[in-house]
């Protein structure tokens, strides 16, 4: 039995995950993927939430900003990764939050930005970490938009959250 299916009950709606080993098989998110984490100089590449859990079906589905746009997944397509256990009040609200979310565009330009250190304001498009920050600081009000990229970002919501990075696969 996975890991996925032993801790599914411990799982909850807005707790973050990241990835450190992509699980795309075409060559171009492979490439993509290697340029976001020699420009983020992070060893993870990618962040998302998660979005619902189907208990009924075991199965968790995730939200996350990737090219070309914010996207519903299934969280054991997307494994190994690493889970951090968020304490969200109204979870229901933030659902809702992601749910407006779906379908904005990703932005390409937001990856390099984010090595610069700042997100692109003013705009509705996304990178991972840029969707995470927003949505945590709207509803666990603590500001995350100096954590950039995936690897300060997750660090840095160990930091603020005393929580602890585990591995789920």
């Amino acid at each position: 039995m996975s890991a996925l299916k032993n801790s599914i009950d411990n799982i909850k709606v807005g707790d973050f995950l990241v990835w450190r080993k992509s699980q795309d098989d075409k060559l171009i998110d492979k490439i993509a993927n290697f340029f976001i984490r020699l420009f983020t100089l992070s060893s993870f590449y990618h962040t998302g939430l998660v979005y619902e859990i189907d208990k009924d079906n075991n199965e968790v589905y995730i939200i996350e900003a990737s090219n070309p746009k914010v996207r519903i997944r299934k969280l054991s397509d997307s494994l190994p990764c690493f889970i951090i256990h968020v304490d969200i009040e109204n979870r229901d609200l933030l659902k809702k939050y992601l749910e407006d979310q779906l379908g904005e565009k990703y932005n390409l330009l937001g990856v390099v930005t984010a090595w610069c250190g700042k997100f692109m304001k003013g705009d509705n498009r996304w990178i991972c970490t840029k969707l995470v920050s927003y949505a945590y600081e709207k509803f666990l009000n603590i500001n995350l938009h100096h954590y950039t990229t995936p690897d300060k970002l997750t660090i840095g919501l160990m930091k603020e959250l005393n929580k602890p990075l585990r591995y789920l696969d």
